[in-house]
């Protein structure tokens, strides 16, 4: 059968399906789709959070094992801040920044028991941890890059190496590894 003329084939980062469109369409070019690798790096933050959360649940169990002892009994259901907050509020790194709504209005917490806004959870959420802001801040860099160079490969490609590199020397083994993935999959993002 004749192979029909592809420009270029979207594909997510699953190697097979890049080979398979080198097999049979030699003359198209590979993009990676920005959801697949946006995707990724979602689910390592969401892991990090996750593993976060449990050290935080660890030494609560701690704390309420140590009140039972001294028969100090605590509000049932009583969770930390930290817990409380990266359960319920994780989507402050999840989402892009652009999408988080920063005017709704102030609404009193049953857990804090006073009026918080969007800007008020942001506050205490990156308190629990002095990496989550830095964290945030190099997601939204990829976000941002999607946006800004889509259609244009050139200023991609000297963008990108930026990014690889800023990731790289982040001091976050997460965006080490994800700098490694963007290698992998440089020419294809781009």
């Amino acid at each position: 059968s004749e192979r029909k003329k592809v420009k270029c084939l979207v594909t997510d980062m699953y190697n097979p399906y890049l080979a398979f469109a080198g097999s049979y369409f030699p003359d198209a070019v590979c993009a990676v789709d920005s959801y697949h690798v946006v995707q990724w790096l979602l689910n390592k933050i969401n892991a990090f959070l996750i593993a976060l959360c449990r050290k935080y649940e660890e030494r609560d169990r701690t704390h309420i094992t140590k009140m039972e002892d001294e028969h100090r009994p605590l509000k049932k259901g009583w969770k930390s801040d930290e817990v409380y907050l990266l359960k319920r509020y994780k989507w402050i790194m999840l989402k892009n920044r652009d999408n988080i709504d920063y005017t709704t209005k102030s609404r009193v917490d049953r857990h804090f028991g006073f009026y918080m806004n969007t800007y008020a959870y942001e506050d205490y959420f990156f308190r629990i941890d002095p990496s989550l802001e830095p964290m945030r801040n190099l997601k939204e860099k990829y976000i941002d890059f999607n946006s800004k160079y889509s259609g244009n490969p050139a200023e991609a490609e000297k963008a990108l190496d930026k990014l690889i590199d800023e990731y790289l020397s982040s001091g976050f083994h997460l965006f080490s590894e994800f700098a490694q993935l963007l290698l992998k999959y440089r020419q294809e993002i781009i």
